[in-house]
C-alpha cells in the first residue's frame, strides 16, 4: 500500500462520498484546524514582513545619510587642502601646516562615513534578502491557504449531498 499524504486523503475523501460519516467529520475538523492554522501564520508572517520593510526602509536612510556625510567630508577635505596649498605657495608654512592638519581630519571623518556606509549596505543587503524570502514564504502560504479553503468547500459541498 502506497503513502497517500494528508491533504491526498482528504481530497480523496472530499471527491468521493464518504461512508464512515466519523472518518468524514474528523478530516473535515482537521481541514478546519489547518485553515485557522494558515491563517495565523499569514497574519504572523505578515506582520514581519511590514516589520523587515521598515527596517529596509531605516538601514537605506542611514546608509544615504553615511554617504552624504561621507561626500561633505571629503568636500571640507578637498577645501582645505586647497586652502593648505595656496598658504604654502604665499609662503605661510605654519598656516599651512595648520590647515593640511585639518584636511588630513576631514579625511578621517570621510573614511569613517565610508565605513559606516559600507557596513550599512552589508546590512540593508542581508535585510533585502530576508524581505524577499518572507515575501516568497506568504505567497507559499497564501497558495496554501487557498487550497485548503477549496478542499474545506469541497468536503463542505460532499457532506451535504
Amino acid at each position: 500500500m502506497t503513502k497517500q499524504s494528508f491533504l491526498g486523503r482528504v481530497e480523496a475523501l472530499g471527491t468521493t462520498e464518504a461512508t464512515d460519516s466519523q472518518a468524514g467529520t474528523d478530516e473535515v475538523a482537521a481541514v478546519e484546524r489547518a485553515v485557522r492554522e494558515h491563517a495565523a501564520a499569514i497574519g504572523a508572517t505578515h506582520a514581519g514582513l511590514t516589520d523587515a520593510t521598515d527596517a529596509v526602509r531605516a538601514l537605506q536612510a542611514q546608509l544615504d545619510d553615511a554617504r552624504e556625510a561621507a561626500g561633505e567630508w571629503a568636500a571640507k577635505a578637498m577645501s582645505m587642502r586647497r586652502r593648505s596649498e595656496e598658504a604654502h605657495v604665499a609662503d605661510r608654512p605654519d598656516e599651512a601646516a595648520r590647515l593640511a592638519a585639518m584636511a588630513e581630519a576631514d579625511e578621517a571623518h570621510q573614511r569613517d562615513h565610508e565605513q559606516q556606509a559600507d557596513a550599512l549596505q552589508a546590512r540593508l543587503a542581508a535585510q533585502q534578502q530576508s524581505v524577499a524570502m518572507t515575501r516568497a514564504r506568504l505567497t507559499g502560504l497564501q497558495d496554501r491557504f487557498d487550497e485548503l479553503q477549496k478542499l474545506r468547500r469541497t468536503l463542505a459541498g460532499g457532506r451535504r449531498s
